[in-house]
């Protein structure tokens, strides 16, 4: 089954795994969102992403999967955003590294959406979208942390993170 990705935050980690995404066999279209409009268009002209959003909530919106890769503090808000476009079956993948606190901003507003921790332990000493690349994420831990109920969702964070290269702990 192809699945369609949207991206929120295409710097070091949202870009990487653009880049990976690039290999994947179930991979369908990739709408990507930036407040930076610049680094929206490297994204395009590099391939990284097939549409460019002017905004998270049309990133996520008439998606399958939504990454949002964004500074930790912008996390829930990015989610309070795109909540409303998301359909019953659309899963959100928080890539932070604070599970608590974003935890804490966004489990009143939940409801019956798919969503969890996705933190792949990786990176590197700069960021930003320059500094992406493929493979980023191989050999890393990739901590999952269930907001929701996944339980028909667990197969395809597994096959995700082997995809990657990485090594899932739930």
């Amino acid at each position: 089954m192809i699945l369609s990705l949207g991206i929120v935050g295409l710097g070091l980690i949202g870009a990487s795994l653009s880049w990976d995404f690039l290999r994947w066999p179930r991979r369908g279209f990739v709408k990507g969102f930036d407040v930076d409009r610049s680094v929206l268009e490297k994204a395009k002209q590099k391939g990284l992403i097939d549409y460019q959003a002017s905004s998270a909530a049309e990133a996520a919106d008439d998606v399958d999967l939504v990454f949002i890769a964004t500074p930790v503090r912008a996390v829930p808000g990015v989610f309070f955003e795109i909540k409303e476009v998301l359909s019953g079956g659309t899963l959100v993948l928080d890539m932070g590294s604070t599970r608590s606190w974003v935890y804490q901003q966004i489990k009143p507003f939940l409801g019956n959406h798919l969503y969890a921790g996705f933190h792949p332990m990786a990176g590197g000493e700069k960021g930003g979208f320059d500094e992406a690349r493929a493979g980023l994420f191989k050999g890393a831990p990739v901590l999952i942390t269930p907001f929701s109920p996944l339980e028909d969702k667990v197969a395809l964070i597994d096959e995700i993170v082997n995809f990657l290269g990485g090594k899932v702990f739930f």
